[in-house]
């Protein structure tokens, strides 16, 4: 069917849903279907009719999961300077059958709205975004002395460490205004923490990589091929089936 490949890349992007009265109990099967069904309240998810966008930009994707499977995932993320809303679109194939996915996330709500167009199907799946919790402060970046050029932009480096990973940011100045906001919205989808709720400096997130404790290869990281600044783009859900 083809709706199991994008609730497979949703599964992706998010982060695994907390628990958060049951951390010092072990989990059972059923609190943990519960919690997982309780984040598809469709009800706590509305969708617009459009979903108007300022900028976007295209980045390439690589992550290895915790069993070592590797891939790659070029997404196209989609913000504004005045509104929180997030969008990303990204292709993928399902039994060599070409399918789109259109992400739309609200931070204010954490509602997701993600938009699966497959061959005739055209469905809406519901969810509402787990949060990290607050077992841990926020991440606090340094920008250190290195620079890069990425797609086209002068990028400075900015890095955060802890006990359980080593996180690179490289991020260019802005001439459409603050948008670290977007950026740590970015992060919450893609269930990253330090990016999600970390401090480091405004501007456009060009790049970034994330090491774990102990290891010398990023197990996740993304790099911009094209940035494209005041170029609207509007999504319209019309004709998407809702589900969930």
């Amino acid at each position: 069917m083809h709706v199991l490949r994008p609730l497979t890349i949703l599964a992706s992007l998010i982060a695994a849903a907390p628990l958060a009265a049951q951390e010092e109990q072990p989990a059972d099967s059923a609190a943990i279907m519960n919690a997982i069904m309780g984040l598809f309240n469709s009800d706590a998810v509305k969708v617009e009719p459009t979903y108007a966008f300022q900028h976007r930009i295209a980045y390439d994707l690589e992550k290895t999961d915790p069993f070592g499977e590797h891939a790659n995932e070029p997404f196209t993320f989609y913000f504004s300077t005045t509104s929180p809303v997030i969008g990303m679109y990204q292709e993928y194939k399902n039994e060599e059958r070409p399918g789109e996915l259109f992400l739309v996330f609200d931070p204010a709500t954490r509602g997701t709205a993600s938009f699966v167009h497959a061959d005739t199907l055209k469905v809406c799946i519901r969810m509402t975004m787990p949060t990290f919790g607050d077992r841990s402060a926020a991440a606090v970046f340094k920008p250190t002395d290195r620079e890069r050029e990425i797609a086209g932009l002068k990028a400075r480096e900015w890095m955060s460490t802890s006990e359980e990973e080593e996180v690179h940011l490289w991020i260019a100045e802005s001439r459409v205004g603050d948008v670290q906001g977007a950026f740590h919205a970015f992060g919450k989808v893609h269930g990253k923490p330090a990016l999600g709720t970390g401090a480091f400096g405004n501007g456009l997130v060009l790049a970034g990589s994330f090491i774990r404790a102990g290891e010398g290869a990023p197990y996740y990281a993304f790099d911009a091929r094209e940035v494209q600044l005041d170029a609207p783009f509007v999504f319209r859900s019309e004709g998407y089936r809702m589900g969930m």
